[in-house]
């Protein structure tokens, strides 16, 4: 399949560029919505994106599902016409202890036909050794070679490590100009965290700092005319340091995830839990002026103001499209204030009165020093 991505502006604070992939365009920088395929509306009726993410594992392990998605193929069975990008799911096949091999995903992606195929990949922890980041470098090295000779999917080779050794291995090993970078969520949380509804993923001391350090240096590497993606690093306040530091995309599950769980994700605040379903501290900053809320999304537009907190309440699909909204438009908004040569000051913004906030400093700083 025919893939291609060309930078059409960048500034010390982003990157614009396209993508095209099977005569499809995405403006970047762009988010892929993680759909989990449960019964839900199809919620992109509602709100105008251009990218998903699904799992290939998932529909493996559902072989219903799976005979019914090949019958139409990915696309018509979403009912969506932007690009599809399907990962491999090596984190639940890792977790689970499935044995599937990268033959058996170039076999799902011919049958299904993304439009960028995720390698199958073994995610790692900052805490593993030395040797079983290696050989996890090994094998996704491996089964790149393995699928671009069984599968016409584009593909995106996935660099999971931390040091320079092991970035520039996977560059010099993969003459790709595709690039996703994974095994960041542990970062993301540091050393504790209260991350909602799992308990297996861990996090470490200093890991915001090591997470901006990775990716100011891969960028680096990749040089400009690269695409990069990050996986996990996708919520609407976590996108803009990715973005800040030259990423070109993020995914997302956060906006169905958080609304599992009763959160509503607004500008500037991060998830903000209306229901009581998790009971979480949460700062002064991150509390609703009802009478000063605004909002474009399809359920605040629809919906009285008086009667906003009671629909958020009783209902997850509602805070889910809202969620969803949300997220698309900071997207928007970080493309708009990019080309406006603002994006910085836009992003410091954001982040002041959050957890982030020193985060960003930081990573300015970093940033300056790498130039």
């Amino acid at each position: 399949m025919v893939a291609s991505f060309k930078m059409t502006y960048s500034s010390d604070a982003g990157r614009i560029g396209i993508l095209r992939v099977n005569n499809k365009k995405i403006e970047t920088p762009a988010m892929f919505f993680q759909y989990p395929f449960r019964d839900y509306i199809f919620f992109w009726n509602d709100v105008s994106i251009r990218g998903l993410l699904v799992n290939a594992h998932f529909l493996m392990r559902k072989r219903a599902l799976l005979e019914r998605v090949q019958r139409t193929g990915i696309k018509n069975f979403l009912k969506f016409d932007g690009v599809v990008m399907m990962d491999s799911g090596g984190h639940q096949i890792q977790k689970y202890g499935y044995a599937i091999d990268a033959c058996q995903i170039s076999k799902v992606y011919n049958t299904l036909n993304p439009d960028i195929g995720v390698v199958l990949d073994r995610p790692i922890h900052p805490g593993f050794s030395q040797i079983s980041i290696h050989n996890a470098v090994d094998y996704m090295i491996q089964n790149y070679y393995v699928m671009k000779s069984t599968t016409k999917v584009t593909l995106l080779p996935v660099i999971h490590g931390y040091s320079k050794k092991v970035i520039e291995k996977c560059i010099k090993e993969i003459p790709s100009l595709f690039w996703g970078v994974g095994s960041l969520v542990p970062l993301i949380l540091g050393k504790s965290s209260n991350v909602i509804g799992d308990h297996t993923v861990v996090g470490v001391k200093n890991g915001k700092k090591i997470l901006i350090e990775t990716i100011c240096f891969i960028r680096k590497i990749l040089g400009e005319e690269v695409f990069l993606h990050v996986f996990g690093i996708g919520s609407a306040l976590t996108m803009h340091l990715m973005l800040y530091l030259g990423v070109d995309s993020v995914d997302s599950a956060s906006y169905e995830w958080f609304a599992r769980y009763g959160h509503i994700q607004l500008p500037g605040k991060g998830r903000i839990n209306i229901t009581g379903y998790a009971h979480e501290k949460c700062s002064e900053h991150r509390t609703i002026n009802w009478k000063e809320y605004e909002c474009d999304c399809p359920i605040c537009l629809s919906t009285p103001k008086h009667e906003l907190l009671s629909i958020f309440r009783k209902s997850k699909d509602a805070r889910t499209i809202h969620n969803l909204h949300v997220h698309a438009k900071e997207m928007e908004l970080a493309r708009e204030r990019i080309k406006e040569n603002s994006y910085e000051l836009f992003v410091e913004k954001r982040f002041e009165g959050t957890q982030f906030y020193k985060l960003f400093k930081y990573a300015k700083r970093l940033k300056n020093n790498f130039h």
